[in-house]
């Protein structure tokens, strides 16, 4: 599950990292993968003002998205 400022170019990324498509709702889109299983979860983030999240790998290395 990942918070987004921007949920349509977040989920869409994911999508398209995956092959699959985006499944939108209006503060919430499934990503679907190229054989048809929900992979994540991309929620509006209504108090984020910056564009971009942290995020940490399995590992805990630090990556930003936006």
């Amino acid at each position: 599950m990942f918070d987004a400022a921007d949920l349509h170019a977040e989920s869409a990324f994911w999508a398209g990292m995956l092959g699959g498509h985006v499944f939108p709702d209006e503060t919430f889109h499934s990503v679907i993968d190229a054989a048809g299983e929900w992979r994540i979860g991309v929620q509006l983030d209504l108090d984020s003002d910056e564009g971009h999240q942290v995020y940490a790998d399995p590992a805990g290395h630090p990556f930003c998205i936006g």
